[in-house]
């Protein structure tokens, strides 16, 4: 889906802030200061995206390319591991894009 998409579905809002929420926790683990209201950061960011904008890794999935999953969302799952911290979304979304 779009920017536009994320930014315009509160269900698909929610799941950002998932995401988010999970993400910060690794980087607290790793004393990495992230901002307390990063999820507010993002989605103004995203608002002021053009509607049809995109990710990389959504762009190359589209294309049946070679994409950064492992090495993104995939970091994010063996850090949980590493640190011994639960991220259920990115697990979910880990394994239904390794599908792909």
């Amino acid at each position: 889906c779009s920017i536009g998409d994320i930014v315009a579905d509160e269900e698909k809002k929610a799941l950002l802030r998932s995401l988010l929420m999970e993400l910060k926790a690794i980087a607290d683990q790793k004393k990495i200061s992230l901002p307390e209201n990063l999820y507010q950061i993002t989605i103004d960011r995203m608002a002021a995206l053009p509607r049809d904008s995109t990710s990389s890794m959504h762009s190359d999935f589209r294309k049946k390319k070679r994409t950064e999953l492992y090495s993104l969302t995939g970091y994010i799952v063996k850090q949980a591991e590493k640190y011994q911290l639960s991220v259920p979304t990115y697990e979910k979304m880990y394994i239904s894009l390794q599908k792909r």
